[in-house]
């Protein structure tokens, strides 16, 4: 089996710019059983990611987003304090007062 190699390529490229990233710029931020959550960093446009991968019985599926968040503050969010229920009682009212978004209606089927 080949050892790891940091300057490996890894099977990944960047959304924004397609360059192929390494593993140099891939940051486990969690691994569990069957899933993983990375972060990568492009050294070529400086774009973030995080990408979740996971497995199962049918095989891997793969799911990415771009974000502005760079390792430390996605260690941080991840691992830091869960967000209670007030607080998520709070951001809705005060959405639903702000009437930049009727929220009440976006749930109305």
């Amino acid at each position: 089996m080949a050892k790891n190699n940091q300057n490996q390529e890894f099977p990944a490229s960047c959304p924004v710019c397609r360059k192929v990233l390494s593993r140099k710029d891939v940051f486990p931020v969690f691994e569990a059983y069957t899933k993983i959550l990375l972060h990568f960093s492009c050294p070529s446009c400086q774009t973030s990611a995080l990408l979740t991968v996971v497995g199962g019985m049918q095989g891997t599926i793969g799911m990415g987003m771009v974000t502005d968040l760079d390792r430390a503050e996605i260690a941080e969010k991840f691992f830091g304090r869960s967000v209670s229920a007030d607080e998520v009682i709070d951001a809705y009212q005060m959405m639903n007062n702000s009437k930049c978004i009727d929220f009440e209606d976006s749930f109305r089927n």
